[in-house]
């Protein structure tokens, strides 16, 4: 799978361009963690607004790559997800250790101001 990215105010986002992640797909690459580091990123949001569907395999990765970011300390964030993803993220609590938020200017202006925070207070 072929990932693509920004970055735009030092926050580097990686849209999420499949529209079902099951376990099996890597939902980021470990290419995105180099990057993060070497551009010395304030954040990285993940947008699943092309994601129709995610199963509890790969909620479990978002926990992973959360962890990942967190080790590096780097702030992660996910955006634009449906309905259904929120609930799901909602009820497998990952909301707890991942910010979420409805739109991606939102993910980017919490970034910017909260910065190195690692305690999610997801509005959506």
């Amino acid at each position: 799978m072929a990932f693509s990215y920004s970055i735009e105010e030092n926050i580097l986002t990686v849209p999420v361009e499949i529209s079902a992640i099951r376990g099996g797909n890597a939902i980021v690459n470990h290419d995105i963690f180099i990057l993060a580091q070497e551009q010395s990123v304030k954040g990285v949001i993940l947008d699943l607004a092309h994601v129709q569907f995610i199963d509890y395999t790969s909620i479990g990765e978002l926990s992973v790559i959360a962890q990942r970011f967190k080790n590096l300390q780097i702030p992660f964030v996910i955006c634009n997800p449906n309905e259904h993803i929120s609930r799901l993220l909602q009820i497998t609590n990952l909301k707890r250790i991942i910010t979420i938020f409805p739109n991606r200017q939102q993910a980017s202006e919490h970034i910017l101001k909260t910065g190195n925070q690692f305690y999610p207070s997801s509005p959506f």
